[in-house]
């Protein structure tokens, strides 16, 4: 699976909300929005590493899970 969409599919499940889960780890939602529709490949590491922080997840564990 895609990176983007685990990682759309895990906010939904733990977060439910997008809109939400970008203010708690402190990016725009529109940068989020950005990540999960272009893809985590033309996103700033850091950014990525937020989300995957956020999520309780490491970005080898997302690496694994796609």
């Amino acid at each position: 699976m895609e990176r983007a969409k685990i990682l759309a599919r895990l906010i939904d499940e733990k977060e439910g909300s997008k809109a939400a889960f970008a203010k708690k780890i402190g990016i725009p939602v529109t940068t989020l929005q950005s990540m999960l529709s272009r893809g985590v490949g033309n996103s700033s590491v850091n950014n990525v590493i937020k989300v995957c922080k956020g999520l309780g997840i490491t970005t080898e564990d997302l690496e694994r899970m796609a």
